[in-house]
């Protein structure tokens, strides 16, 4: 039964494409009938066919190589928790997995749940060890049906092509109300400081950022400007010094100034964050809106959840990379609206992207070559739509939120 591996389930390698076995998982998972219904007839046709049956090993191998070795999934609670526990070789980006998807061809997008469904029992096992609340990972695992009903609206079938599931299946990431937490490293490239005296939180560059000369760095939304004959691009620095710190700000707005600042003196300012250390990344659950009571909500409660249940993994700040950041909003919105109530909520800065993540979410999935095809049959995609068409972009821009910051009250 799911929940409890047994080691008739160890002996048997393709127990997860059992129809019993898929069922039991669906109590937790609770996709509709149909997807169910799609996902077991995808998991027979997978378990008549030889091939087939090696493609589905070396994906539950490349996604849970201690379950796929054989070790005991009721003794899962040694697995560790935390932002060193997604080690290079369980990352579900790394080449050997994208390269096991194009082998499973156009079938990928049942292998991947399927494959996914496998590292269940030693997620509910963790989840035991801890004394997690059922209500928690069921929350969590909503996510499943979520990008599996988006994968329907856009192909018309049952499945998912995104391996973002694996964060939810590995003690990962948390659903707590509203919002998603996940263990990270930071690496935004910036540093984050504040006085000791007056508590002024200050945002810097780390060195060697190729920056616009509008503070963003060099590519983002697809745009490069040239360091010959004067352009605007320009190289960041910092350095911290005996007496001071020396480097480039970066305001509220999240833009690097190319003028360097000096905080002074050096034993004033604190490094609160840097590149490598302990974070938690703040995803937006892809159901309902963005409510900033909600939103405040989750934040308390993944304090209170992160302190009873993991007292000895800490944590210097949560951290956001998103388009729901990018302070163009503060002008294209009224300051009420929950999009600009949400970034405010947190210490900008830039992020190199391509823009289209925005443009992808807001259009459901759909960019387009004359902006004045785009549908404004809401709001704000009116609102982006001529945004666009003014010749503007969009980008997803970096945040960060301090524990001790009082946001979204």
């Amino acid at each position: 039964m799911v929940g409890h591996a047994t080691r008739q389930q160890l002996a048997e390698p393709l127990w997860f494409l059992q129809e019993a076995e898929l069922t039991a998982a669906n109590e937790w998972l609770q996709l509709p009938a149909d997807a169910l219904r799609a996902l077991t007839a995808a998991a027979a046709e997978i378990r008549a066919d030889e091939a087939l049956c090696k493609l589905a090993q070396e994906g539950r191998a490349l996604l849970f190589p201690e379950d796929a070795s054989g070790a005991d999934t009721e003794d899962a609670s040694g697995a560790g928790s935390g932002a060193d526990a997604h080690a290079a070789g369980v990352s579900p980006y790394r080449a050997e997995v994208s390269d096991w998807i194009k082998r499973t061809g156009n079938k990928a997008a049942q292998f991947i749940p399927l494959v996914l469904f496998s590292g269940l029992p030693r997620t509910i096992e963790q989840y035991k060890h801890y004394g997690i609340p059922k209500e928690v990972l069921v929350h969590t695992l909503s996510d499943l049906k979520l990008w599996m009903e988006h994968y329907y609206r856009k192909h018309g079938s049952w499945g998912t092509d995104i391996m973002w599931m694996h964060h939810h299946l590995t003690f990962q990431l948390f659903r707590l109300g509203r919002l998603q937490f996940c263990w990270s490293r930071f690496n935004g490239h910036m540093v984050v400081l504040r006085n000791t005296k007056t508590s002024e939180v200050v945002v810097m560059a780390e060195g060697g950022i190729r920056f616009r000369r509008d503070g963003l760095i060099d590519g983002t939304s697809g745009r490069f400007e040239s360091s010959d004959n004067g352009g605007g691009v320009w190289q960041s620095e910092l350095l911290l010094e005996e007496a001071a710190i020396r480097g480039h700000r970066i305001n509220a707005d999240g833009y690097a100034s190319q003028a360097q600042t000096t905080l002074s003196p050096r034993e004033d300012w604190d490094i609160i964050l840097r590149d490598g250390d302990s974070v938690l990344d703040i995803h937006v659950a892809a159901d309902g809106k963005l409510d900033i009571r909600e939103s405040g909500e989750s934040l308390r409660e993944a304090s209170r959840f992160f302190a009873q249940y993991f007292p000895e993994v800490g944590f210097r700040a949560y951290a956001c990379t998103s388009w729901l950041l990018d302070s163009q909003f503060r002008k294209l919105l009224a300051p009420t609206q929950n999009i600009v109530q949400f970034l405010n909520g947190f210490h900008l800065y830039p992020s190199a992207n391509d823009g289209t993540e925005g443009l992808r979410r807001i259009f459901d999935g759909q960019l387009y070559a004359d902006w004045g095809d785009a549908p404004q049959d809401t709001s704000l995609r009116r609102i982006v739509r001529q945004h666009m068409m003014d010749g503007h972009s969009l980008r997803d821009m970096g945040g960060v939120i301090l524990p001790d910051d009082a946001v979204w009250q």
